[in-house]
């Protein structure tokens, strides 16, 4: 199981920190690079589970969200786990919110599955939140 850290990342890759060409020395060149208009790259790692973007306009191409779903194995520093943990369990560990499923560091996302709120999506972004890119001209 890896260990996922709010707002840091997974097996040493860090969020804000980390570029495209540090992910691509880690996990390799099978991945599929996608344009999100003119705002993002993803980086995704399909048979993982893992994508990684960086802003288009950043020369330096740092990593400002890593997207952790299925198959990859992982669980929060604080325990909240891919695949098993409920949306009760993160307002249990994390605390409750009016609305979304974002934290300091990490936001989450889930699937109704059997009647349960079930944690489909982890992404790790940074402390102050999602990065805004600037959109290349």
């Amino acid at each position: 199981m890896n260990i996922v850290r709010e707002g840091k990342g997974i097996e040493g890759i860090v969020v804000g920190v980390s570029s495209m060409d540090d992910v691509e020395k880690k996990f390799g060149k099978s991945y599929k690079l996608t344009a999100h208009k003119k705002y993002s790259y993803q980086m995704y790692y399909g048979a993982l589970g893992l994508s990684f973007y960086s802003c288009q306009s950043d020369k330096k191409k740092q990593i400002f969200v890593i997207e952790i779903k299925s198959p990859y194995k992982a669980k929060t520093s604080r325990g909240i786990t891919l695949g098993e943990s409920t949306v009760e369990d993160i307002q249990r560990i994390y605390g409750k919110k009016k609305e979304g499923l974002e934290y300091r560091g990490v936001g989450f996302y889930y699937n109704t599955i059997g009647g349960k709120k079930i944690v489909t999506e982890i992404d790790v972004i940074e402390n102050f939140g999602i990065r805004q890119c600037k959109v290349s001209k």
